[in-house]
Parts: C-alpha cells; sequence; structure tokens
C-alpha cells in the first residue's frame, strides 16, 4: 500500500514531478503554430516549471492540478499565472475555448487513448495538443523492465502504437521525440533520491512508508538498467477539424 503521506512528503518542493526539462518544452512549443499568446491549458501542471517556461514564451497559461500543493509551489514561483484545482478527467474548463492543451508526465493518470478523446473538448477547431508519454523505445524489452510497466501502466506502448492511437482519437501528428535522458536526472531523479534514501532511515519500522520509499528508489535503479528501452516522448498533434 502507498503511504501517500510519504509520497507526497519526498516529492515536496520539487520543480518538476516527472522527467522533463525547460529545452524540450520549448522544442515541443516552437512545433506548433497557434499565433502569438496562445492560451493553454497545462493539465497535470504539478508545481509547474513547464508552466512558467512556456509562459516566459509570450503564452497565455492556465494551469490545472488536483493537488492543492503544488498549485501553492507555483503560485510562490510565479503569482502572475491563474491557477484551477480539479480533476483532469474532468476539469472545469470552458470548453472550445483553448489553442493548446498541454500535460508533461501527467497524462498516463487516465491513459493516452482516454485522455485525447476527453481533452480534445476544450480546444478551439484545429487546435493542439502537446503532451509526454511514457514510451517503449525497443522492441527487445528485458523481462523485468516489462514486468515492471506492464503492472504499473498496461497501457504502455511504442512511439507507432501511439501515434496510431492519436489518429484514431482524430488528430494529426505534427512531431514527436524522446526527452534527453538528462531531463530524467535533473529536477527528478537527482532530488528524490537522496530525500528517499534520507527518509528510508526516518522512517525505519514502518512498513508502508519504507516500501512507498523503495518503491521510488527502485524506478530510479530501473532506468539506470535499462534507459535504452523505453523513456518519455513527447506527441505533438493537430486536432482534425472534421
Amino acid at each position: 500500500m502507498v503511504d501517500w503521506d510519504v509520497f507526497m512528503k519526498v516529492h515536496s518542493g520539487m520543480a518538476r514531478q516527472g522527467p522533463g526539462d525547460d529545452a524540450s518544452t520549448e522544442r515541443a512549443y516552437r512545433m506548433i503554430d497557434a499565433g502569438d499568446a496562445p492560451l493553454i491549458a497545462d493539465i497535470g501542471c504539478g508545481p509547474g516549471m513547464q508552466t512558467r517556461k512556456l509562459a516566459s514564451m509570450g503564452a497565455d497559461v492556465f494551469a490545472l492540478d488536483f493537488f492543492t500543493q503544488y498549485l501553492q509551489e507555483l503560485r510562490a514561483e510565479d503569482p502572475s499565472i491563474p491557477l484551477i484545482q480539479g480533476d483532469m478527467n474532468s476539469p472545469p474548463l470552458k470548453t472550445g475555448l483553448f489553442d493548446i492543451v498541454w500535460s508533461e508526465g501527467a497524462i498516463y493518470i487516465m491513459g493516452f487513448k482516454h485522455a485525447l478523446r476527453q481533452w480534445g473538448r476544450y480546444l478551439k477547431e484545429g487546435g493542439y495538443i502537446a503532451v509526454t508519454e511514457v514510451t517503449w523505445l525497443s522492441d527487445d524489452t528485458p523481462c523485468e523492465l516489462r514486468e515492471f510497466w506492464e503492472s504499473g501502466y498496461p497501457a504502455i506502448t511504442d512511439i507507432e502504437g501511439n501515434l496510431k492511437t492519436l489518429r484514431e482519437a482524430g488528430y494529426e501528428p505534427l512531431g514527436h521525440f524522446p526527452l534527453p535522458e538528462k531531463s530524467w536526472y535533473e529536477d527528478y531523479y537527482d532530488i528524490i533520491r537522496p530525500k528517499a534514501e534520507a527518509m528510508m532511515e526516518e522512517y525505519s519500522g514502518d512498513d508502508d512508508a519504507t516500501k512507498t520509499l523503495q518503491a521510488e528508489l527502485d524506478e530510479i535503479t530501473l532506468f539506470e538498467k535499462y534507459s535504452d528501452f523505453y523513456g518519455y516522448v513527447f506527441y505533438i498533434m493537430r486536432k482534425d477539424s472534421a
């Protein structure tokens, strides 16, 4: 059983809650021709490092997350960004309003296919979606790795599988690229690992807490062993006008 208090503690005070980096955010944004100051809904924004990057490039960004803690952290960094507390499954957003729906490291919560079908309603005609999704990068996946991801996220597939899904959901793919390996470490694993290791001693004797912390450390070890076989991929797409 996940100890959510411990999980939130080890993830607190971080600029990101998943792999990512400003250069990749900018690269994806530059692949979209949405004009000046596009209106963006950043769904599952977390503490909003990518939200602030988008705003710095001239976008008008609304930041949505379920966890108040993350929104408070974003507000402390940039009080000018409008914040929305809500569930990404049924976000309190106006339909047909946004030029772009953005989501880094969060679409897995709903599942790639389901989220694309749901979030399209919030786009203007011909609007865009840009998301990162964990993806197989090789067909020759080690059993240990495949068992780990398929037990936690059975919907994981390869790039062609995700491109097929987004087309079936009514989008035209504009481009995709894998995040660099460093984006898993800087602002993410390099912060989680020392915190989790220190907390293992603090919570020794608490089975749920130590299991939660060990799961964090095991995930990092798995990536160190098998980063050639999987990663986050940025997918940029445009909603079909038909």
